[in-house]
């Protein structure tokens, strides 16, 4: 119960934060504080994040980050690291706590065919122009983290827009034998309560993070762009697999 308590105390704070203190600091202020918060959140999870290989040389500014999805996780693993705006389905929005976390980590809505995805597209455009980074999930689903669905890629058109470079990174979660924990993932039939409660009662885990080589969108159409991204999330998620799985945790 401490630790819960513990948790939900942090995410008000991140509430607290994300309403009075970072509109009135300077990005790069507001960056060490997201980053911060997300790294605390996860301690509390029981959550250690490694990135896994060489990290992006290239400068992050105006970069368009994206990944696979596997759980509600996802948003502080990346946070942790890169603090962006994410986008992610209106849903999350609406749920206890962690709606306020998604809010708080600076989170784009989308109502999965609402038919916005234009308009999303036009304000990922917009913050990518004003040298802010954006993450999205190009899967459009959480999956069990075993590998990469079909990826859509109607919002890579902003990338395109703004001609920035598209930065693919995978992750996997991974237990202390070695194994890909099957307790973090959400999706499918699980539902949000038991998703929280199974990782809070979980074993302490590592989130494993490996970016990939970037994609520069300039003289390429969305449907090669697309199948780029494809291949090499693929590739990279397989790669991952096989540096990381196996291998007993410290």
């Amino acid at each position: 119960m401490v630790r819960i308590a513990r948790i939900i105390l942090h995410t008000l704070y991140g509430v607290f934060l994300s309403t009075f203190i970072l509109p009135t600091v300077s990005k790069r202020q507001r960056n060490w504080i997201i980053s911060y918060w997300s790294r605390r959140l996860l301690h509390m999870m029981n959550i250690q994040v490694s990135i896994h290989g060489t990290p992006p040389t290239h400068d992050l500014v105006s970069t368009m980050f994206v990944g696979n999805h596997i759980s509600w996780l996802d948003i502080p693993v990346v946070g942790s690291i890169v603090p962006t705006f994410f986008l992610s389905k209106a849903e999350i929005a609406n749920w206890p706590v962690i709606g306020w976390m998604a809010t708080t980590a600076h989170t784009l809505f989308i109502q999965r065919g609402s038919g916005d995805t234009s308009k999303i597209s036009e304000q990922m455009s917009e913050f990518l122009s004003q040298g802010s980074p954006v993450v999205f999930f190009p899967e459009a689903t959480t999956t069990d983290g075993t590998a990469i669905k079909r990826i859509y890629g109607n919002l890579l058109q902003s990338a395109m827009d703004s001609q920035v470079l598209i930065q693919p990174i995978v992750i996997c979660y991974v237990n202390q034998d070695g194994e890909l924990d099957q307790n973090i993932p959400y999706y499918g039939d699980i539902g949000l309560i038991d998703s929280v409660k199974r990782v809070l009662d979980n074993r302490p885990a590592k989130a494993y993070v490996l970016p990939l080589p970037a994609i520069d969108p300039a003289g390429k159409t969305r449907n090669e762009i697309t199948a780029i991204l494809q291949q090499s999330m693929v590739d990279g998620l397989a790669r991952l697999h096989g540096q990381v799985l196996h291998a007993k945790q410290p």
